[in-house]
């Protein structure tokens, strides 16, 4: 007969796979619920097995029990997807003459296929985990110029706010045992804003000509909501080995509802079509952790951590175009130094990353630079990007 323990983990397991089977819907809403953490990035993912700080809400709820107390009070971060500081520079070189500069071919060629993406987060970026609770509280500010398609530019920018909180709990394991077996759960909450507008590219110096507060206040605007139950399962050995599984999105539905503009929202004016209403895809991932014995290099190094995942292992089933598996797969390291200092290696999406941090005191600085592929195969449309954060935590 099966322990209360086997069951537990069991059914826990059945509902992570079973939920991956019935999604309604896909759309890029599914981002909006996620914070972007240079030590995630670093790392080449949201490894399930990933815990050490406040990034474990963004990773694996069941981790929540691992982590010691930690207080944030507030962030200071910005992410960059692109060619985004030779678009700036190309913009302020227009700011005398943009027809001359933005209607030459090599700027039209530079445009042509532009994915320009920034992410800037905080003030607000406080949160809390500690005795298997866990909750974080996160703004950003979203702009963007992309090229949907051939000819035609499009530019947005958003405010969301991020709620994220957990609970986790031990499953019972056999008394003396040195296996930990931890369950929990998480909800997250986001709501966002988003003005943007698409026009040919041949335009682009009239609209440029005519930049002010009217490009964002007239141009259309969609309001998004939504929440998601996402479970986790985390099993350790004597602190040597983990293995994870996360069910992110179990259940996700989410709201879209379009107005003529800015304006017209704040100005009380109905929205220009009825609500839209979806229902997220579910995503499974699963990974393993392995911390490496030192023996004599312990004097000089603090701590050494591998990780290996496999992220949305079955979206065969919900995504109409399912990514390349290689694509899904993501290595790590994480070495810590002089108890200050961590340096992070990763490969993933078949890109290389790299990031750092530093912990100075009730500051931590953490920064990363690394490869994403937009597409469902390796090596068709990837970008690099750069993280850095600032953080006020005890």
């Amino acid at each position: 007969m099966r322990s209360r323990t086997q069951r537990s983990a069991i059914g826990i397991v059945i509902l992570l796979f079973s939920a991956s089977m019935f999604a309604t819907a896909q759309t890029p809403l599914r981002d909006l619920s996620r914070v972007r953490y240079p030590r995630i990035e670093g790392l080449g993912g949201a490894h399930p097995t990933l815990i050490g700080d406040l990034s474990v809400v963004q990773t694996n709820p069941a981790g929540l029990r691992s982590d010691d107390t930690t207080t944030q009070f507030a962030t200071l971060g910005a992410n960059v997807t692109g060619p985004v500081f030779s678009l700036a520079s190309l913009l302020i070189s227009a700011a005398d003459d943009p027809a001359d500069v933005l209607e030459s071919d090599e700027a039209l060629d530079f445009l042509r296929n532009i994915t320009a993406i920034s992410d800037t987060a905080g003030p607000i970026g406080f949160g809390y985990t500690g005795g298997g609770v866990g909750y974080s509280v996160h703004n950003a500010l979203g702009t963007s110029l992309t090229a949907p398609r051939s000819g035609t530019l499009r530019y947005t920018v958003s405010q969301r706010l991020v709620f994220r909180g957990g609970y986790a709990f031990p499953l019972p394991m056999p008394e003396g045992s040195a296996m930990n077996l931890d369950a929990g759960l998480l909800v997250s909450a986001f709501i966002q804003g988003e003005s943007g507008d698409e026009f040919p590219l041949i335009e682009v110096a009239d609209v440029f000509d005519d930049i002010g507060p009217g490009l964002v206040l007239d141009a259309p605007f969609a309001l998004r909501s939504g929440f998601g139950l996402n479970l986790g399962l985390l099993w350790s050995y004597a602190d040597t080995v983990a293995v994870g599984l996360v069910g992110e999105n179990v259940y996700a539905p989410a709201v879209e509802t379009e107005y003529e503009s800015v304006t017209a929202f704040v100005d009380s004016e109905g929205p220009v079509s009825g609500r839209t209403t979806y229902l997220l895809s579910p995503e499974v991932h699963l990974g393993a952790r392995y911390s490496v014995g030192l023996g004599a290099l312990g004097r000089y190094i603090d701590e050494v951590d591998l990780y290996a995942s496999y992220f949305d292992a079955f979206d065969f089933l919900t995504r109409d175009n399912p990514r390349n598996p290689l694509i899904k797969f993501a290595v790590g390291s994480e070495i810590r130094l002089l108890e200050i200092m961590r340096l992070r290696l990763a490969f993933s999406e078949g890109l290389p990353s790299a990031g750092f941090g530093l912990r100075l005191g009730v500051v931590d600085v953490n920064g990363a630079v690394y490869g994403r592929e937009l597409s469902s195969e390796p090596g068709l449309r990837s970008v690099y990007n750069v993280g850095f954060s600032i953080d006020i935590r005890r």
